[in-house]
């Protein structure tokens, strides 16, 4: 059904593209579109249609609002439809097209000669190309919102619409990472998300990560049956390892891909050349959490000779005095933690600030500092701030040190 409606669309937009005989104005020639500017390819894509031109005095007005009628018309247009005049209302026949075409919802609009919002142009626009193509997987939604800073004030009917424009690169909001869903719509931005609509190849492509496909492995009895409690797995001798896909979302808000990437580093950091690292991963009601070792043998060895295992990122199995952990917990306010006695501070130096380098960036020297003057307290200290977009604590207990930092927020 979607590739006959594709067919009728494709046969209507080139029977438009050909008989139109409005002359749509070459932008170079617009004297408000300069050839930098950064709608002028969407503005070129709709040359020779009726979709949207220019004014006859030569301009283009691309900062000039939209109203919802307008939009609404455009949209229609844009889907290959050419309805007849209405002398009394010329905005009817695309409005009562788009109520048939459930492009907009009754009642949605109370008058469709006020301007409209952004995040209502987007569910227009959203509602056309699910006409003809498939709505992406909702499953990262999380993350797509997480990245969205004001996506909490988009109102909610616009919410999935928002989220499915940016996984398919219909939008990409603004440089600092906003939406501004209640901002007007202007002519650039209209004419962008018409073009969208008839040409995908000028959508962008989406420059979030997903997910993340790492290999898990696990127990089994040897009837399939999944162990979850691994604790004196050996004395029985009735269980396997096995592997599987395991894809990496955001989970309760906390990106877990960061959290991947980090642990990733700390085996880079670790790990003997020639190793490859070995993670299990697991998610459950409570949060995420990720157990590596050096490598699968090192694992296994591990659990015959019954020796105690802590939950942590890297773990060098002959020494314990480092203890490096990345978790993702629903009520875990720092993911990531270091732990090391006093003693020892000068032994990993390096590993903890190249460590602290690649989570914080420009800000690394700073915590650094701060690190390094809690060394010599010998009292029970607690120091707590914020930088670099992560809440970071640090805590001396006389011979240890911990050191520990959020997932960066927005």
């Amino acid at each position: 059904m979607k590739n006959y409606f594709r067919l009728i669309f494709t046969t209507l937009m080139l029977s438009l593209l050909l008989q139109s005989t409005v002359t749509f104005a070459n932008t170079q020639n617009f004297k408000d579109v300069p050839s930098r500017h950064w709608a002028l390819r969407f503005i070129d894509s709709l040359k020779a249609t009726e979709i949207v031109t220019g004014y006859p005095d030569g301009t283009f007005r691309p900062s000039a609002n939209v109203k919802a009628n307008e939009y609404i018309a455009m949209t229609v247009k844009a889907l290959g439809y050419s309805l007849p005049a209405n002398p009394n209302d010329w905005a009817k026949p695309y409005i009562d097209k788009a109520l048939e075409l459930h492009l907009i919802a009754p009642e949605q609009f109370k008058n469709y000669n006020d301007f409209i919002t952004r995040q209502s142009m987007v569910s227009i626009t959203m509602n056309a190309i699910s006409l003809n193509e498939e709505r992406p997987s909702t499953e990262f939604d999380q993350f797509v919102a997480n990245d969205i800073k004001d996506f909490i004030e988009i109102c909610d009917r616009a919410k999935q619409n928002v989220l499915d424009a940016y996984k398919m690169g219909v939008v990409t909001g603004y440089t600092d990472k906003t939406f501004r869903g209640w901002n007007f719509t202007n002519r650039a931005e209209a004419t962008t998300l018409i073009s969208k609509i008839i040409n995908p190849s000028l959508r962008d492509n989406p420059k979030l990560d997903y997910k993340a496909t790492v290999k898990h492995w696990y127990w089994v009895k040897k009837d399939g049956t999944r162990v979850f409690a691994e604790t004196n797995i050996y004395k029985n001798g009735v269980f396997q390892l096995v592997d599987e896909d395991f894809y990496m979302p955001v989970y309760k808000g906390i990106n877990v891909t960061e959290l991947f990437e980090i642990g990733k580093y700390l085996n880079k950091l670790t790990l003997e050349t020639g190793n490859e690292p070995f993670y299990l991963f697991s998610l459950g009601q409570d949060g995420f959490g990720v157990l590596g070792f050096k490598n699968k043998n090192d694992y296994i060895d591990i659990f015959k000779n019954n020796i105690l295992f802590h939950d942590q990122t890297v773990m060098i199995p002959t020494d314990v005095e480092l203890i490096v952990g990345a978790a993702a917990y629903l009520y875990a306010d720092y993911s990531y933690s270091i732990s090391l006695d006093k003693v020892n501070y000068d032994k990993y130096r390096s590993f903890i600030e190249k460590m602290i380098q690649f989570s914080f960036k420009a800000d690394a020297t700073k915590v650094i500092e701060k690190i390094n003057n809690a060394i010599p307290v010998n009292d029970i200290e607690l120091i707590k701030f914020g930088i670099g977009g992560r809440n970071v604590k640090i805590s001396n207990t006389g011979d240890r040190i911990k050191i520990e930092y959020s997932v960066k927020y927005k």
